[in-house]
């Protein structure tokens, strides 16, 4: 009893001793898509070129920024990469509008006027380093987006009937029609042309002052430019 017990001891020590010397899943190194390619490749190959992949640079992520871009932002690539060698790595950018190569862009950013409204965008990078040359990588499409329309205020006619008359002007990146609409604050007795922008005021009182009053320019997207104006008022 005394010899089967003792045996029994050593095997539960055995075990426990293999289940900690076994790694938990939480302690393996977790791979990102690149680098499990990478590890992928390497797989059958021996002496040197086993070597040489080992050594070739790798992409572990590539971020477009902004992610909603317009078509008056500059589009910027931000890569994250590793090299076990010690030269600095160098990048080859190819930017594709709609799967179409864009000529003439070699550097991590994309230049805005190059794409427009509803174009999708993304890159394609190789990596170099001690004359090794990475895998090449592209990232993931992100859509070009409705731009805000402008908004300004053109001018503002004071009439002999007491009717004070301004026109609002809008111009949109994307070219789309702009509707025009009255915002918070609104004066008493002011009006507005949604198409055109012209907008009627017809004070009860018309006493000195400075006036404030919202106005805003919306594309066919739902996109909207709001912004607060003033005009004075002078009785002498």
């Amino acid at each position: 009893m005394i010899v089967f017990s003792l045996f029994l001891l050593l095997g539960v020590f055995s075990d426990q001793k293999n289940k900690k010397s076994k790694p938990s899943m939480d302690q393996k190194k977790i791979l990102s898509p690149f680098e499990m390619e990478k590890r992928d490749a390497i797989k059958g190959l021996q002496g040197q070129e086993a070597t040489k992949e080992i050594r070739r640079p790798v992409i572990k992520s590539i971020k477009l920024i902004p992610q909603q871009p317009t078509v008056l932002d500059n589009i910027k690539a931000e890569v994250s990469a590793s090299y076990e060698g010690d030269e600095k790595i160098t990048y080859e950018y190819q930017w594709k509008v709609n799967g179409a190569v864009i000529n003439g862009i070699k550097g991590d950013i994309l230049p805005a006027g190059l794409f427009k409204k509803g174009d999708l965008i993304n890159v394609r990078i190789t990596l170099f380093a001690d004359g090794i040359k990475g895998r090449p990588q592209e990232s993931t499409y992100i859509a070009v987006h409705s731009a805000p329309p402008s908004l300004e205020l053109k001018e503002t006619t004071q009439k002999l009937n007491d009717k004070i008359e301004s026109q609002l002007i809008s111009r949109d990146p994307d070219g789309d029609k702009v509707m025009f609409s009255l915002e918070e604050p609104i004066l008493e007795g002011m009006t507005i042309e949604k198409e055109t922008g012209k907008i009627i005021w017809k004070p009860e009182k018309k006493e000195e002052g400075t006036y404030k009053f919202g106005a805003s320019a919306t594309d066919i997207d739902g996109v909207k430019m709001i912004k607060t104006f003033e005009f004075k008022i002078e009785t002498k």
